[in-house]
């Protein structure tokens, strides 16, 4: 669009006239429009990318993927869409209200039609969210729940009642399920370590992930079975975007020849990560 407003020579290369009048006349005659989506894709997007870059990162991240994905950004597409009881219908989209105030001046309810009609172009967005949430991912996001128990600040906020029935989600993980007479029986004494250590929720993803890590580190003989747990969890993915990282550096340093080596150079590493975490 940059281009076809200079008219730069790569454009007029790279470009067919009839595009690039068809995209001159767009933005000639839907320049209000175009500011006003502009302002709904940072209102509505920046929370998603903020999550899902959160999430991409390495460390202890799996125990906060649920909070940061089912609860928080759930959470942001009501309140953008309106959805909310404390909104009263009224979406909460700064920028965009922003814009259309600039746009619109006084005329208040035009503005308010507005706003309405934009934030519903959202709700596709986060239709689809819920719906993914509770069909085509409902099995991850149950074992992410599960991850929140090795989450010392989870722990801190909750009642002993209320983590017992908590600790039916850890049926999710395969590998835990067996161990959940073991870690109903030490429960208690993790809470109680974790009150007397004043442990606080963190909102931050990476640093409640080294606070719990911390944690679990000092506290892995006091606690046997929460911290194999804890280890179990700290091997669960919230991405493929640091096995895509090892593959891209790899892959740079060896040749086709060494295909074998590759594989075997993989493997240690992702071994290695893991260790790290324990």
């Amino acid at each position: 669009i940059s281009a076809c407003l200079v008219g730069s020579e790569m454009c007029i290369r790279d470009r067919s006239p009839t595009l690039r009048d068809n995209l001159l006349q767009f933005i000639n005659n839907n320049i209000n429009t175009l500011r006003i989506e502009l302002a709904l894709i940072v209102d509505a997007g920046t929370k998603i990318a903020e999550a899902c870059y959160c999430l991409e990162g390495d460390g202890f991240i799996a125990p906060f993927a649920y909070d940061a994905f089912a609860t928080d950004l759930v959470q942001h597409g009501e309140s953008v869409t309106g959805r909310t009881v404390a909104a009263h219908g009224n979406p909460n989209l700064p920028e965009v209200i922003a814009v259309i105030a600039d746009i619109h001046g006084d005329d208040e309810n035009n503005q308010h039609q507005l706003l309405l009609d934009t934030a519903r172009k959202a709700e596709p967005t986060f239709n689809k969210l819920l719906h993914d949430i509770e069909h085509r991912i409902a099995a991850d996001i149950l074992a992410y729940r599960a991850c929140r128990l090795v989450q010392p600040g989870f722990i801190a906020v909750n009642t002993l009642d209320a983590l017992e029935e908590e600790l039916l989600h850890l049926n999710s993980l395969p590998h835990l399920a067996q161990r959940i007479p073991m870690l109903t029986a030490e429960l208690p004494a993790y809470k109680a370590i974790v009150n007397n250590a004043n442990i606080q929720d963190v909102q931050l993803i990476h640093d409640g992930a080294k606070i719990a890590w911390t944690f679990w580190r000092r506290n892995a003989l006091r606690l046997p079975e929460w911290f194999h747990a804890a280890c179990e969890v700290a091997l669960v993915a919230t991405s493929s975007a640091s096995v895509e990282r090892i593959f891209a550096v790899h892959r740079q340093v060896f040749t086709d020849q060494q295909e074998m080596t590759l594989e075997d150079r993989r493997a240690s590493c992702v071994m290695i990560l893991s260790l790290i975490h324990i």
